[in-house]
């Protein structure tokens, strides 16, 4: 039985309490433990958000302004799927009435007056272990029925540079995988593409392959993809536009700029640096803020940076006293202080960010072969919102999917694109990703969505039962 990875699954928890102020506690340990929280204050408006959200336990107070939790329980136990719900109870009165109540009914746990925060948790994390992903859980891993499964996803093929085959995806492609290639265009024929590697720029994941590893028919359409250059256009344009008040730091930035042939454009204002984006683009190799402020100036930078066109937007990099900020392929942070060495590090990486590789293939006029990668896979699982699939490769969290197995072809269109929520992977898994993915649309109630595959998976395991009798 496979073992669904630590940290893929968020726990959903319902608290019920008379007042919010008896929440707050709960919700800040709760989300110690990375579970989505929300509160409510009165049986009716709980029943209504279980009924939508479908959690994985409520907390509830043993009495309630409009009822009580003995109310709860009865009103989910005459539900057929909520009733697998866990209820974990507060007794704060403990009268005669109130635990007469509670006791001729089977609650997850009690707590007698308010606990203490390290014996709620305990508590909290043994009863949502038990219910795997979610009370609401269909576990493939220990049937009988077939789980293994074909994860394809949606891909351009760009061209070749030199001996690569490169193709635009949304998601990494593992040098140990094996995907077929299936294009769109039914002239051209399937090919097996593995041994491939990653590269990002501003459009996000560019997958390369070797044509030496490419296999099948498909190599004879390969063979005749145009060439496309990769060459690092940045590489030309050594000026530096560098925001920072201080003239005496720029004058100093600049003689030691000149020694790694950089030039330096100052701008001592923010609106001049954004006069220098907009006016002259092309001629950037980057851009260097010592600082960026939360004020109007930075509002305006920002929105004009964002705006201006890609494939003339020099990478820029910023310079930061926040231990929280994350670099991305376009920006990326710089701790102050800094020392000149990792300055001209981050620099000269910048410099040397390959040029845009839809760019090219724009001048060229070649559009390009809407493709699908194809590669197997296993189900592990399904909840009331997607479920887990293992694959070797990883992909990346939210991009979408399609997953081709015999029970989803019983339940149309609710599996013909998934949205990868998480991805991770364990040590002790060589070269395989777990992938949390959520099937579920925008609108749709989680309890039908659940019933159609509870239905679905009575019949998928009937129609298999009648296959080997016969």
């Amino acid at each position: 039985m496979t073992t669904i990875a630590k940290g893929l699954i968020q726990h959903t928890v319902v608290i019920l309490v008379a007042k919010k102020e008896r929440a707050i506690t709960m919700e800040a340990l709760l989300s110690k433990i990375s579970c989505r929280v929300i509160t409510t204050l009165s049986l009716y408006d709980a029943l209504k958000t279980i009924s939508q959200e479908m959690p994985h336990l409520v907390i509830a107070d043993s009495e309630l302004p409009d009822g009580s939790a003995a109310n709860l329980y009865d009103r989910l136990e005459a539900h057929p799927i909520l009733k697998k719900i866990p209820i974990l109870v507060t007794i704060l009165k403990k009268t005669k009435e109130e635990l007469q109540a509670i006791s001729k009914r089977k609650f997850a746990g009690f707590f007698l007056g308010i606990p203490e925060p390290k014996q709620f948790l305990v508590k909290t994390l043994e009863i949502l272990s038990n219910t795997k992903t979610s009370p609401f859980f269909l576990d493939l891993d220990s049937t009988e029925a077939d789980a293994r499964l074909n994860v394809s996803f949606s891909g351009r093929v760009i061209g070749r540079t030199e001996d690569q085959l490169m193709i635009r995806s949304g998601a990494d492609v593992d040098a140990n995988a094996s995907l077929v290639c299936v294009p769109s265009d039914v002239k051209y024929s399937p090919i097996l593409v593995k041994s491939g590697n990653n590269m990002k720029d501003d459009e996000g994941i560019i997958n390369t392959f070797p044509i030496g590893k490419v296999a099948g028919k498909g190599r004879l359409w390969v063979d005749k993809m145009p060439s496309l250059k990769t060459a690092a256009s940045s590489a030309q344009k050594r000026t530096l536009l560098y925001y920072d008040p201080s003239i005496e730091r720029a004058v100093q930035l600049a003689e030691v700029l000149k020694g790694f042939e950089i030039e330096l454009n100052h701008a001592q204002t923010l609106n001049r640096a954004a006069s220098a984006l907009k006016s002259k683009p092309d001629s950037l190799g980057c851009i260097f803020l010592y600082e960026l402020m939360n004020d109007a100036s930075s509002i305006e930078w920002k929105k004009i940076y964002d705006t201006s066109p890609q494939g003339t937007r020099p990478p820029m990099i910023i310079g930061t006293t926040s231990l929280n900020s994350r670099s991305s392929a376009e920006t990326k942070y710089i701790q102050k202080p800094f020392g000149l060495g990792p300055l001209i590090e981050t620099l000269e990486s910048c410099f040397e960010r390959a040029e845009d590789v839809t760019n090219e293939v724009n001048k060229s006029g070649y559009a390009g072969i809407d493709v699908q990668y194809q590669a197997p896979g296993k189900l592990i699982c399904l909840d009331e919102i997607g479920g887990v699939f293992q694959v070797k490769f990883p992909l990346v969290p939210g991009s979408k999917v399609k997953l081709n197995h015999a029970l989803f072809k019983l339940i149309p269109n609710d599996f013909d694109e998934v949205l990868v929520a998480n991805i991770v992977k364990e040590p002790n898994m060589v070269d395989t990703w777990q992938i949390r993915f959520e099937a579920l649309k925008a609108g749709t109630s989680k309890t039908k969505h659940w019933e159609k595959i509870s239905k679905a998976w009575d019949l998928y395991i009937k129609t298999n039962q009648a296959s080997e009798a016969s």
